[in-house]
């Protein structure tokens, strides 16, 4: 297998996967203890955030940072509960599409008077401005990725497939002749909004207009049920896993790994 650069996801919303969203009022005080969570990067990652928060500790002695680590499949559940209750983390690590979410309710700190225009700038202006509503910053971006499709050659091969789809229109094609040659799926897309805004985003790459100059809802066109159309049939159809309802995109990985799918969209990193 290797990777196949053209990609099936757009770059403009699918680019960055992670967020720092801060939750704090105020500076840290003598004695203060921050306390940081993080989304399944768990143990990978424990030598660099130990390192991290040693330094970090050493610069401001009369500080004192928790991490928590928690799991991707628990991270929204676990936010939404502390925010409600007010036990919300100073900092924690987000998906962009649920901060956003809960920037509307007001949940975040407005960074507008805490990061300076300085640090903006060093910034790629279309992720800053991802990261802003109504004005406000609510998030500074963490770390961002283009989507990439990596392909089982095997498993085109056997279906008859010389080259991975180039537009939506091949991938259905290709959906169809994988299932009814192998008796396999092409690819997994998850329909779970709680985990992914995917099926919004291929809207997006499809060019449906998901909101109008006044911020209204504006997908309800023949574009938008064009697309609509298109996954409801390929879903009719048999051509995608029974589980794009009720399963996140960790599924359509595991998936591909026990070579169930011939695609699957991911980033760099996987």
């Amino acid at each position: 297998m290797r990777l196949w650069q053209r990609c099936i996801c757009g770059l403009l919303v699918g680019l960055w996967l992670a967020i720092l969203t801060g939750c704090g009022t105020a500076p840290p005080t003598q004695g203060t203890q921050i306390e940081f969570w993080t989304m399944q990067l768990q143990p990978k990652f424990t030598d660099y955030f130990n390192r991290l928060i040693a330094e970090f500790e050493a610069q401001h002695p009369h500080v004192h940072v928790r991490w928590v680590d928690i799991p991707w499949t628990a991270m929204q559940s676990k936010i939404l509960m502390a925010v409600l209750a007010g036990t919300a983390p100073d900092v924690v690590n987000l998906n962009p599409d649920f901060a956003a979410l809960l920037a509307g309710r007001n949940a975040w700190l407005n960074l507008n008077d805490y990061v300076p225009p300085a640090v903006r700038e060093r910034y790629l202006p279309n992720i800053w401005q991802a990261t802003t509503l109504e004005g406000k910053s609510f998030a500074v971006p963490w770390y961002l990725t283009s989507r990439i499709t990596i392909y089982n050659k095997a498993i085109l091969a056997a279906a008859g497939v010389d080259r991975p789809p180039q537009t939506f229109a091949e991938l259905a094609k290709v959906a169809k002749a994988v299932k009814e040659k192998t008796g396999k799926y092409a690819f997994f897309i998850t329909m779970v909004p709680e985990d992914s805004a995917e099926l919004m985003q291929t809207m997006v790459q499809m060019g449906v207009k998901l909101v109008d100059a006044q911020g209204r809802a504006a997908f309800n066109s023949p574009a938008g049920k064009a697309v609509f159309q298109y996954w409801v049939d390929l879903y009719r159809q048999g051509l995608l896993p029974p589980q794009v309802l009720t399963e996140g995109h960790r599924q359509g990985i595991e998936l591909y790994q026990s070579g169930q799918t011939a695609l699957l969209m991911t980033s760099q990193n996987f």
